[in-house]
């Protein structure tokens, strides 16, 4: 036979339908009679048979005859598996409940038998049928609504001895390069020749290995290969380091064929009207499924199902891996249980919760490790996962930093999982911005390590808000309790959010940053009562909006996990060899918590081992050359280097921390990083500053702080720990000599929320309008005067773009007590970049004051030409009758002072223009009648003078 023939012959082989073969009545598989084929009787289902079992027909599969070889498997009645004998069914399709056959089942055991021998389904494409068109309807392993698919393998090897889906590494010494011997915390019930992988316990997820179980004696377990990597097996300070070890063998197997174009097969639960279909699966393993990257085509798929029935979908005890396009995806369903599985190297987010709007699932006790990021080299195209329609990838952009559990919405039950490995992030909560307040499920217990960028990761997202008109208010509050993080090159708890967050019971070690606390931009709207913890009681029942909170936790810089060092640097670390969070980076900083923008509390948190190490060879960055890697409790956002304006942001004055526990292992409580530099050493910036004058980089590095409660960061109660900054220094106040950029300045005040004429800080947003020839303000220069040594300081504070065509500026001041400055003065002078035309000058703007005591204020002088402006409103954020303190100022009495609050209390100078410079001196004042001086301001209660010309 030619070669040409045999290549016509096998592809009519390809693109002929199958033969179908049906049931003509219950019974035994292995009996002919029970068959009916449509060219004939008498004869079992044979290659490239597609088999149709009837509506109402209960077949028992009691043989492997003609299994290894069918075309399609279309179950529109029951079919249980007999459990006597090994199995395996390989077949290209799979349909239970096709057609609307309502109680359509596949039965492979049962929770209360599982099944006890080997059964095996091989999804093969080999038969591309015409009857079903696009390839990727092949390798299909379909559950119709109303249809029920329950795969049950062994549980337990024994009574008392159940088979563990994972177990971490008994305390000890760790598993060293080359060992062939482990001893776990538990008997695992797993036995000679299965299949396991035990997690890396480094910065690198890729040191996971796999391994073959060649003995087992109780706990102690015999394998091999040896050991390539070292695994920890140590807890300290209440850090728990230990590997992971998961089983991957299971003797119900669902897998592909082939698996080097990364095509893969998929299970998939679908749902009509009311109706859904049944996923059941315990004890199976998966491997080697999903199609890289096309749509809708995962491992294990709930797809559009609503709300399930109780306790009716669960995926208990299962192993998931080296498969190619995530691992469960749940969508648009609720109610579905992911408990106590092993999933093994994915791609893409491996858990799922695909449109933000499930909820009410169960994802507890799962172990996740070596999430790969898909690939960005061409290969998604050629794959053929690019949607026809579309024209576009199915892997979202989100994927490029891959989560091993990808969570929508706050109200799920996400308890005792760990994400030990990914190319991005461990846990990912990515909830909805515009998604309806609702109350928060259970965040309990769940450890992330050695992933590529962040343990738990939430960015730019609001969690759900505290409403007090609803009842179980306190419901909306995101809380996460128990998370344990470590070994994540950037940080252990990366929370930036636009909202109110909690993280209680916290143990952090060996990340580079513990934990990043931000807010999504500038704070500027609505908030809610917060009542979380004694570190900011005496904010209880105000309103504020960004809050987050740490409370109870243990911070450790570097534990005794070295991991495995491998870079020079790292072989050449100080104190002995030791793996670093970016080894192409050794001079960043170590930090415990991180100060960025949004409320920030610290309360009964425990720092250790935050050590200054010296460099082996020193680092040049950006012209700037670094010896040291400095280590401290709390740090400020950026690094030292950071001398070029960046993007702007704000600190909130409010940020407290008491509680505090450190020891002489912590070399630094605090390290705030201010970009002073000479005005020249800016490129590209002229500031019209007289010598020695200083620029900020343009962000809120110059303004960083931190409220000392109880004197535990330094020692002094109820002290501001502020940036070396003359903007926020007392007037009279010598400058401090500057020792390098991290300079701490203590300002003691008298009370925690009551100063009395001490001082105190509020930070300060202005709005400009864009207006013709403004375009050109991207920053705005703050100047301090009236030091004790005569020097001018300028800072420029560089504007981010708002809404409206309008520029936002952001810093905070220090205010001024109620019973000072009688008379106007410049406390604050701003002014516009160099060479801006004051016929150019905004009239037009709005300032909103906030964050800070009651009846203080600042002073500050603006450039204002042509004359007064038409009128300045003043009113409070939340009220609504906005006119109540709105004043036209008309023709100005340079000698008569405007009250904004006529209250019989205010009698200074609320503003005054200076017609000869052409300046406008405002007295932005914090001011609520229903709160006696000296207490917090809080967001909600902002001041707004509004400037029109």
């Amino acid at each position: 036979m030619s070669r040409l023939t045999l290549a016509l012959l096998l592809m009519l082989a390809v693109l002929t339908p199958a033969q179908t073969i049906q049931s003509q009545r219950s019974g035994r598989w292995s009996d002919p009679g029970t068959w009916s084929r449509l060219t004939g009787n008498g004869a079992l289902p044979g290659p490239g048979d597609a088999v149709l079992i009837q509506p109402g027909h209960r077949l028992l599969l009691d043989t492997n005859q003609g299994l290894d070889d069918l075309a399609h498997l279309d179950l529109r009645g029951q079919l249980a598996v007999e459990d006597r004998r090994d199995y395996r069914l390989e077949v290209s399709r799979i349909d239970i409940g096709r057609g609307g056959a309502g109680g359509a089942r596949l039965r492979v055991g049962t929770p209360a038998r599982p099944f006890g021998h080997r059964f095996v389904v091989v999804l093969d494409d080999r038969y591309l049928s015409p009857n079903y068109g696009d390839p990727l309807e092949h390798l299909s392993f379909m559950v119709h609504p109303g249809a029920t698919l329950t795969l049950q393998g062994q549980v337990s090897r024994g009574p008392g001895l159940p088979i563990r889906s994972w177990l971490r590494l008994a305390e000890g010494p760790q598993l060293e390069v080359g060992a062939t011997r482990m001893v776990l915390e538990e008997i695992p019930g797993w036995r000679r020749g299965d299949e396991i992988v035990i997690a890396s316990t480094d910065f690198d997820m890729t040191q996971a290995e796999v391994l073959r179980i060649k003995a087992v004696n109780g706990r102690t377990i015999d394998f091999s290969p040896p050991l390539r990597w070292s695994h920890h097996a140590g807890v300290e300070f209440g850090v728990d380091e230990r590997a992971e070890v998961g089983l991957l063998r299971r003797n119900i197997v669902v897998r592909s064929s082939s698996q080097t174009a990364r095509r893969g097969g998929h299970l998939m639960a679908m749902r009509s009207g009311s109706t859904h279909g049944n996923l059941q699966l315990g004890g199976v393993e998966l491997r080697g499924l999903g199609w890289y990257g096309a749509l809708g085509r995962y491992p294990v798929h709930w797809h559009l199902c609503g709300t399930l029935a109780a306790d009716s979908n669960w995926l208990r005890n299962c192993s998931i891996h080296d498969c190619f396009n995530r691992a469960v995806t749940i969508h648009q369903t609720n109610g579905a249980v992911v408990e106590d599985c092993v999933i093994h190297d994915t791609w893409g987010h491996a858990v799922y919760l695909e449109d933000r709007v499930e909820v009410d699932n169960l994802i507890r006790g799962n172990l996740g490790l070596l999430t790969r990021r898909p690939d960005t080299d061409g290969q998604v195209a050629a794959l053929g996962d690019i949607w026809p329609t579309t024209g576009q990838p199915f892997f979202r952009s989100s994927d490029l930093e891959p989560s091993t559990f990808w969570i929508t919405r706050a109200r799920n039950t996400i308890v005792g999982n760990v994400a030990a490995g990914s190319a991005g992030h461990g846990i990912w909560y990515d909830p909805d911005i515009a998604a309806p307040l609702q109350s928060v499920g259970t965040w309990q217990d769940n450890v992330c390590h050695s992933n590529e960028i962040n343990g738990f990761h939430q960015e730019d997202a609001r969690p759900f808000a505290y409403d007090p008109s609803r009842p179980n208010a306190l419901d909306g509050l995101f809380r996460v309790s128990g998370l344990r993080a470590w070994k994540n090159r950037q940080a252990g708890i990366w929370n930036r959010c636009y909202g109110q967050a909690l993280f209680e019971d916290v143990r952090l070690a060996d990340n580079r940053i513990g934990v990043y606390f931000s807010s999504e931009g500038i704070q500027h709207d609505s908030a809610f009562e917060l009542g979380i913890g004694p570190v900011i009681q005496q904010l209880t029942s105000a309103q504020m909006m960004s809050a987050q909170v740490l409370r109870d936790a243990v911070i450790v810089g570097e534990s005794s996990n070295r991991g495995n060092p491998r870079t020079p640097v790292e072989l050449a670390w100080p104190g002995g060899p030791r793996s670093l969070p970016v080894p192409s980076e050794p001079q960043w900083e170590l930090k415990g918590v991180e100060i960025y923008d949004g409320f920030i509390g610290v309360e009964d948190t425990v720092f250790r081992n935050f050590r200054d190490a010296v460099l082996p060879q020193p680092v040049t960055r950006n012209g700037e050359t670094f010896a040291l890697r400095p280590a401290a409790a709390l740090a400020s956002r950026g690094e030292r280097s950071t001398l070029v304006p960046g993007i702007p942001w704000g600190v909130d004055p409010r940020n407290m921390v008491r509680g505090l526990d450190l020891d002489q292992s912590v070399d630094h409580p605090a390290l705030f990083a201010i970009a002073h530099a000479p005005v020249s050493a800016l490129p590209g910036q002229v500031v019209n500053a007289p010598p020695g004058a200083v620029v900020n980089a343009g962000n809120g590095l110059h303004a960083t702080m931190i409220y000392d409660l109880d004197g535990s960061l330094g020692g002094l109660p109820e002290t501001y720990w502020v940036t070396e900054n003359p903007l926020l220094l007392p007037l009279g106040t010598p400058p401090a000599p500057r020792v390098g950029p991290h300079h701490l300045e203590p300002l003691p005040v008298p009370g925690p929320a009551t100063f009395h004429g001490g001082e105190c800080f509020a930070q300060l947003l202005i709005n400009i309008a864009n207006d013709a020839g403004t375009s050109a303000i991207t920053y705005i220069r703050f100047t301090a005067e009236d030091r004790a040594n005569g020097q001018l300081d300028v800072y420029e504070i560089h504007g981010s773009s708002a809404s409206e065509g309008r520029r936002n500026y952001v810093t905070t001041l220090l205010c001024d007590a109620p019973s000072r400055s009688q008379q106007p003065f410049e406390r604050y002078r701003l002014d516009y970049p160099p060479g801006h035309q004051a016929q150019d000058d905004p009239r037009d703007f709005v300032l909103k004051f906030q964050f800070g005591e009651n009846e203080r204020h600042v002073m500050l002088s603006i450039p204002y030409h042509g004359g007064p402006p038409s009128s300045i409103v003043c009113y409070p954020e939340v009220d609504p009758q906005r006119s109540l303190y709105a004043y036209p100022i008309g023709a100005p009495d340079l000698n008569a002072a405007l009250p904004i609050f006529d209250d019989g209390i205010h009698d200074e100078w609320d503003y005054y223009y200076d017609a000869a410079n052409e300046r406008l001196i405002l007295k932005p004042t914090l001011y609520d009648p229903n709160l006696p001086s000296g207490h917090w301001l809080l967001d909600g209660r902002s001041m707004i003078m509004d400037v029109r010309g």
